[in-house]
């Protein structure tokens, strides 16, 4: 009889594991003929043929199927001694609110579910047998239907196959749900003492499609010589896809295989993608509602660190002689100060898309702060242009400063006179534009 479909396909599987356990076997004779001069064992070469016979194979993987178990959600990946269950849900049977309609993502957000298997590494080509496919339909999923058509060929008799039938749903059903203590458990409070007792686990099929993502957009050939062309600077139609800032968490150590049949498939190795808080920047916008940027709210929040390590520096040498490494010290710290003053401006003055709105009802800045820090409005108003051109606004700027930094700097064992304004104002005025 001709084998067609998936038949053909366990067939082919059954032969290809033949072969491969008979060319060990030839080569190991070979070896002990060389070294003994004795003949091949024949006996023994047909009994290892016989038991490839796609029958007996299927009867002894049935029998082996108990050993394993088909899941999703695999247990070893939270801890290799943990005992308890492993989960088969391909559909997620304990559906959020939410998951159905795409806005949550597990396993029943997958199109293309490759289901994992746990238990006894020896056993796991039994895995490999139910997870063959044919036009998107696995062995499994036949079996879960009560379909015995790909395994009907190969029994003698509909009693075999009905056992085959019923040994391989085993590996779906495995044992009574527990928990271990090795594994995660979780209270979660539902009454007044009352808990529920929350087993999460690790959803290998959901780990194992992202691990195919990620591999895909960069260790394919086609990938890689996109990415050598963007690294050269040439051009190519292809888009670069990046997943940024991700790490890789090893499970199961020197062997994989005992954690599962997908973790044993990445080498142990799974992808982490980045949950770490976003770094925020801040936006700059025009001053608007202030009479001053000199303000605690506005330039003072954003030296706050600097003028406090400042203050704190005057005060540990309040009693100290003046010496050139204390005045360096703190010419270094003012100088902080000066430099953020320059970046704070040219952020607001770069504001090209919001030119000319120190015009605006909302600002209440004086002249000079408006002349120094909306530069764009000049090319709108001739009248501004010429007013600012006269550079007359930095005098004022920098005496703003300087009162400004005295009074943040003031403390009752620190004096902030006219020295030190002058100082300031002399600073300022060299960096202001």
């Amino acid at each position: 009889m001709e084998l067609t479909g998936l038949a053909a396909q366990i067939a082919g599987y059954i032969a290809g594991r033949a072969e491969t356990r008979l060319d060990k076997f030839d080569k190991d004779a070979e070896k002990q003929r060389t070294a003994a001069q004795d003949s091949t064992p024949e006996t023994e070469r047909a009994d290892i043929a016989s038991r490839y016979l796609p029958a007996n194979w299927l009867a002894d993987a049935a029998q082996r199927a108990k050993q394993i178990q088909m899941v999703t959600h695999a247990l070893k990946f939270t801890h290799t001694d943990a005992r308890g269950s492993s989960v088969y849900s391909p559909e997620g049977q304990t559906q959020a609110a939410g998951m159905n309609n795409g806005e949550l993502l597990s396993t029943a957000s997958l199109t293309n579910l490759v289901i994992d298997a746990v238990g006894n590494a020896a056993a796991l080509d039994v895995a490999a047998l139910l997870q063959m496919q044919h036009e998107g339909k696995t062995l499994i999923q036949y079996i879960e239907q009560g379909d015995s058509s790909p395994l009907k060929p190969f029994a003698k008799d509909e009693i075999q196959l009905a056992d085959w039938m019923g040994a391989f749903k085993q590996a779906l059903e495995g044992n009574e749900l527990s928990s271990h203590k090795l594994a995660k458990q979780l209270y979660f409070p539902i009454d007044k003492g009352q808990y529920h007792l929350l087993a999460p686990l690790y959803s290998s099929s959901l780990a194992h499609a992202l691990n195919i993502r990620i591999a895909a957009t960069r260790y394919t050939d086609e990938v890689k010589l996109v990415r050598k062309a963007k690294k050269e600077g040439r051009f190519n139609t292809a888009p670069v896809v990046d997943f940024p800032d991700t790490s890789v968490h090893t499970y199961g150590g020197t062997k994989p295989q005992n954690v599962s049949q997908l973790n044993s498939s990445q080498g142990g190795k799974s992808f982490l993608l980045s949950c770490a808080p976003p770094n925020w920047e801040v936006q700059s916008k025009p001053p608007l509602g202030v009479k001053s940027v000199f303000s605690r709210n506005q330039f003072g929040y954003r030296v706050r660190k600097e003028v406090w390590s400042l203050q704190q520096y005057l005060l540990k040498k309040v009693d100290n002689d003046s010496t050139k490494l204390i005045r360096d010290q703190r010419a270094e710290r003012v100088e902080q100060v000066l430099d953020q003053l320059v970046q704070y401006a040219a952020e607001i003055q770069t504001l090209a898309n919001h030119g000319g709105w120190s015009v605006l009802p909302d600002c209440k800045l004086s002249r000079a702060e408006q002349l120094w820090l909306d530069p764009h409005r000049a090319d709108l108003d001739d009248s501004f242009a010429a007013e600012r051109d006269r550079n007359d606004w930095q005098v004022v700027i920098a005496d703003q400063f300087a009162r400004w930094f005295n009074r943040r700097l003031k403390h009752e064992k620190l004096t902030m006179g006219d020295t030190e304004l002058t100082e300031w104002k002399k600073l300022a005025l060299e960096v202001l534009d």
